[in-house]
């Protein structure tokens, strides 16, 4: 049965409209970014099938384009429509921890920091620089290693690349863009 037969109240276009987002599963949500389901499939049924594929949702959206694509009805096209959305999510976070907050704690760094890392599948070197007043001016990763892998003891082993020549370009890159920010 298509969505479109479905009573007008629990379709989940509608429903975010008359209850909101939050009345909405996490099938529900996906299906409205996924906007078609697959062969005899609606959305909601294939966003329920993927969720339980992957096992979560932040498992789905971590998946390679390839993992993604597997099943039927999942092209290259929805996946990008889903890596977008997550994109646009991470900067809208992004945005509104820089204006209204400031890291004035390490819990609070400490926080910032996992939402920004939170999903790379690397070691990341980067550098946040803060205002006087603790607020963000900048988060710019420089690099990201290999995939960190864990030893006896869950301690990390991996061979450091050389960053110093990398380190040097970049930070002048970046401090005359700020100086020339601050001039302006």
């Amino acid at each position: 049965m298509s969505i479109k037969d479905w009573p007008q109240g629990e379709r989940p276009r509608e429903k975010l409209l008359s209850r909101g987002p939050a009345s909405l599963s996490d099938a529900e949500l996906l299906a409205i970014f996924l906007r078609t389901g697959a062969k005899g499939m609606d959305a909601v049924t294939l966003a329920r099938r993927l969720l339980s594929q992957f096992g979560s949702l932040r498992q789905l959206l971590q998946a390679d384009p390839r993992q993604f694509c597997e099943g039927p009805g999942l092209g290259l096209a929805k996946y990008v429509q889903l890596q977008a959305s997550m994109e646009l999510m991470r900067r809208f976070l992004d945005e509104k921890l820089v204006r209204e907050h400031a890291l004035t704690s390490p819990e609070l760094t400490r926080q910032y920091l996992q939402a920004r890392l939170r999903d790379a599948p690397r070691e990341v070197f980067a550098l946040l620089l803060l205002d006087n007043q603790h607020r963000v001016i900048k988060f710019h990763q420089f690099c990201a290693g290999n995939p960190v892998l864990l030893g006896r003891g869950g301690i990390a082993r991996r061979r450091q690349p050389p960053l110093l020549p990398l380190l040097r370009f970049k930070l002048v890159a970046i401090f005359t863009e700020i100086t020339l920010k601050c001039d302006a």
